[in-house]
Formats: structure tokens, sequence, C-alpha cells
């Protein structure tokens, strides 16, 4: 019985620590651009190319700057949403909708095409450690 109770722990012990390295992860900094001009209100998107996985979002800054933090790496989708700052939100209860980051004025429509990113168009390559990956919007 001892045997069978030391097997299992260290079979779990085994399985656990594998669990505990994991796949290599990837930072991402870059800039959105629109027709050359940083966009001042949205999110990015990025979404593993292949496998399981959940997409990450990252808030677009005042001067058009994203980061992201430990994303898995690997060939990655990206997707580009940027909704009109000027629309209030029917929120419930206690809810309060923020002040924008930006001057709202500095708001201005993006295409559709963007907002999936598995139909966007848009992707880049992410290694191990630091990435740079700016993106262009037409």
């Amino acid at each position: 019985m001892r045997r069978l109770y030391s097997g299992a722990v260290f079979s779990f012990v085994v399985i656990w620590s594998a669990g505990c390295t994991g796949e290599p992860k990837a930072d991402v900094t870059g800039q959105v651009t629109y027709n050359g001009k940083p966009l001042a209100f949205g999110s990015v998107i990025m979404l593993k190319a292949s496998g399981p996985g959940e997409p990450a979002v990252a808030e677009i800054q005042p001067d058009g700057t994203y980061t992201f933090r430990g994303i898995p790496v690997g060939e990655t989708k990206i997707g580009v949403v940027s909704s009109d700052p000027n629309i209030k939100l029917d929120l419930r209860g206690d809810q309060k909708q923020l002040p924008p980051k930006a001057d709202p004025k500095l708001w201005f429509p993006i295409p559709s095409k963007y907002a999936q990113p598995t139909s966007s168009g848009l992707s880049c390559n992410l290694s191990a450690g630091s990435n740079t990956h700016g993106i262009d919007l037409k």
C-alpha cells in the first residue's frame, strides 16, 4: 500500500511539474496606426493561429501603443477594434461609464474588416521574449 501511495505521489509531482514549465511566452509592444495616424482608442486582439488557445486583448493607449505580456509564441492572428468613445453605454445599477483616456475628438472609425483576428488579414510570428510589432491599417 505504501508503494502504491508513493508511486501516486511521484506521478502527481512529475505531471504537475511538467505543467509548470509550459510553453515559451512572448511580450509584444507596438503602435497601431490607420493611414499613418495613431489610433487613440480601441483594443488589439491576438489569437494563436493554430491549436487551442484563448485570445489575448490589450488596450490601445492614447498615443496608439499597445502592450501584451506572456502570450503564446508562434504564428499569431491579429484583430483591431475601435469603438466610438462618444457613444454613451446603457449601464445597469451602480455601474458607471469611465471617462475616455484620450480626447474623444481624436477618435476616427476604422474598417470593420479588422475586428476579427481570423479574417482581418493581420498576423505576426512571435518569438520567446520581447517582440515589437507595428500594425498599420489602411
